[in-house]
C-alpha cells in the first residue's frame, strides 16, 4: 500500500512540472448594462518554469450571445474580434494579462466566453475557464425594478424568499462567487421561497429576469 502512494503522488508531482504555467481569472461573473461599450474580465497567466516559453490560447465563442463582439488582449496585442487563436511568449517567472472583452452592442442577456491556454511545446496540459457576462437594459424599467425587488431573509438560511411590486413572470438564476449557476427557477415558483439549503455558505448573486428580457441582480449572504 505504501509503495502504491509513493507511485501516485510522484506521477501527480510530473503533471504538474509538465504544466509550468498558471491562470488566474480576477472576475468570474461580469455584468454591467448592455449599453457599455466593452465588459472585461480580467486575467492573467504566469510562466512558473525555469526557461522561456511559448502560450498558444484559443476562444471558445459557444457560449457568447448573438449580436456581441468579443476577443481577447494578451501582453502584445488587443485582436480582431474575428481571430479566436493565436500566441504569446514569457520569460521565465513572468507573467502576462489574458483579458477577456464582451461587446454588448445593446444587446442584454447571458452568456460566456471560454478560454483554452496550454504551451505551444506541450497542448495535452491544457487549461480551460469561462468568464460568465451578463447585460440588462437600461431604462426607467430597469431602475424601478432594482429599487423594488427584496431578497428576506438576508443572510438566508434554508430558504429565500423574493418579492417584486409588480409580480411579473420571470426567471431567477443563482451564481455563487465565481460566477458558476448554481440554480434556476421560474419566478412564479418563489412565492413559497427558494430552497438553497443546498447552498454552501457564502456570498451568492441572484438574476431576475422578465418577460421583457430586463435582468436585475442582487447580492445576498447563505449562512
Amino acid at each position: 500500500m505504501k509503495n502504491t502512494i509513493l507511485i501516485l503522488t510522484l506521477f501527480a508531482g510530473i503533471v504538474t512540472a509538465k504544466a509550468q504555467f498558471t491562470y488566474r481569472v480576477i472576475n468570474k461573473h461580469v455584468s454591467g448594462s448592455s449599453a457599455e461599450f466593452e465588459l472585461i474580465g480580467y486575467g492573467y497567466v504566469k510562466n512558473t518554469g525555469t526557461v522561456k516559453d511559448t502560450f498558444v490560447w484559443k476562444l471558445n465563442k459557444s457560449m457568447v450571445l448573438n449580436g456581441w463582439g468579443s476577443t481577447l488582449c494578451d501582453k502584445n496585442l488587443c485582436y480582431d474580434t474575428a481571430i479566436y487563436s493565436s500566441s504569446f511568449e514569457l520569460e521565465a517567472g513572468d507573467s502576462g494579462v489574458l483579458n477577456l472583452y464582451i461587446y454588448p452592442n445593446k444587446i442584454a442577456g447571458s452568456g460566456g466566453l471560454g478560454i483554452t491556454i496550454h504551451k505551444l511545446s506541450d497542448s495535452s496540459n491544457a487549461i480551460k475557464d469561462t468568464i460568465y457576462y451578463d447585460t440588462w437594459t437600461v431604462g426607467v424599467e430597469h431602475f424601478e425594478a432594482e429599487s423594488s425587488i427584496l431578497l428576506y431573509p438576508n443572510p438566508a438560511g434554508n430558504r429565500l424568499y423574493v418579492e417584486h411590486k409588480n409580480l411579473k413572470p420571470g426567471q431567477v438564476k443563482i451564481f455563487n462567487v465565481l460566477g458558476q449557476l448554481q440554480q434556476v427557477i421560474s419566478y412564479d415558483a418563489t412565492k413559497n421561497g427558494i430552497d438553497v439549503s443546498i447552498l454552501s455558505s457564502g456570498v451568492y448573486t441572484l438574476s431576475y429576469t422578465d418577460e421583457a428580457g430586463k435582468t436585475v441582480f442582487k447580492k445576498f449572504q447563505k449562512l
